[in-house]
């Protein structure tokens, strides 16, 4: 993107530094928004509901099906301003998921039947306000982060994210573990989702992201596209994407069910059971990302792959409680 193409001029480097704080506090509320309102918070919600177990994967799997789009929308969120869009769309999302909240109202006015279709419909607003936030937002990261401290920068947001999400779990967990009822994750979530409002108010002080002036057309757009997939590297990236997404996806939704239901542990307890993953992401995050800045992304991505295959590996020929405990650390 040349300088041509901004309607303002670009951010410089002591405004890009200055930045920096402000996004990572605004990582930080996202952090705990995301561990109040989504992953095993929303599955234990929904299964608390009574909805069948296909129907839980099958909303969790609606936050990601509206991703296609944004191979076509990339150009307009350019032209409207990446700033701009994400801040309206990750907002609108934060109060799409608040909608969550009237959930047992509907149930107890309509049934089971006319609840899973309004969960349909909010999760499905949700990813589409996900896909278009999160479209704007890799352009915008790009511009505001420094290269040589990306690294550096991801790790200190992994950091204080983490120790943000640790004391929400401990909270969350506190709160399932402590009462009974639907109202229980209400609360949890309506915390979240104002947590998350905050995370977006922090983001205006952030430099950059400003509307393109010069229009691209889709046809340029896809002939660019076009020459990025014509790489043999990338289209091996985006395989080796694919296949882990498709060997992790389902975890976030049937863990937790498992350990409810199988191993007996009840919902607080189930929620308490994260912050083993975020104590492995707080002592390591500022390494990886040291690591990263000097020896490349590369590297440290597909030694960190091959330690999660280990855990699996390792943890697989186990029985009960033991591969879980052993590899969520990781």
């Amino acid at each position: 993107m040349s300088e041509g193409d901004v309607l303002s001029q670009s951010p410089s480097h002591a405004e890009k530094l200055r930045g920096l704080r402000w996004a990572v506090a605004s990582e930080t509320f996202g952090s705990a928004y995301g561990v109040l309102v989504l992953g095993s918070i929303l599955v234990l919600f929904l299964d608390e509901l009574g909805l069948r177990k296909e129907q839980i994967g099958l909303l969790n799997g609606l936050i990601f099906l509206p991703g296609p789009i944004a191979l076509f929308i990339a150009p307009y969120l350019a032209r409207f301003g990446s700033k701009r869009s994400l801040i309206i769309f990750y907002g609108a999302r934060k109060i799409v998921a608040a909608l969550l909240i009237l959930t047992p109202g509907v149930f107890a006015a309509w049934g089971a039947s006319v609840v899973f279709a309004y969960v349909f419909a909010v999760m499905m607003l949700y990813g589409l306000c996900r896909v278009i936030a999160e479209t704007a937002f890799y352009p915008w990261v790009q511009e505001f982060v420094p290269d040589r401290v990306r690294g550096q920068y991801m790790a200190v947001c992994n950091i204080v994210g983490t120790l943000a999400g640790i004391l929400a779990v401990a909270w969350s967990s506190y709160m399932l573990g402590s009462g009974m009822g639907i109202g229980r994750f209400q609360v949890v979530i309506a915390v979240g989702c104002a947590l998350g409002l905050v995370g977006i108010v922090l983001k205006f002080p952030i430099p950059g992201g400003a509307p393109l002036a010069k229009r691209t057309d889709q046809r340029t757009h896809f002939s660019q596209m076009r020459q990025a997939v014509r790489d043999r590297g990338f289209r091996r990236f985006l395989f080796g994407l694919g296949v882990l997404a498709l060997a992790t996806g389902g975890w976030a939704a049937f863990v937790p069910l498992y350990l409810k239901e199988a191993i007996g542990l009840d919902a607080g307890a189930v929620v308490g059971l994260h912050n083993w993953t975020l104590i492995g992401m707080l002592v390591s995050s500022y390494a990886w990302g040291y690591s990263a800045d000097r020896k490349g992304s590369k590297p440290v991505l597909m030694a960190a792959l091959l330690l999660v295959v280990y855990c699996l590996w390792d943890g697989w020929p186990c029985r009960g409680m033991r591969p879980i405990v052993r590899c969520t650390p990781g």
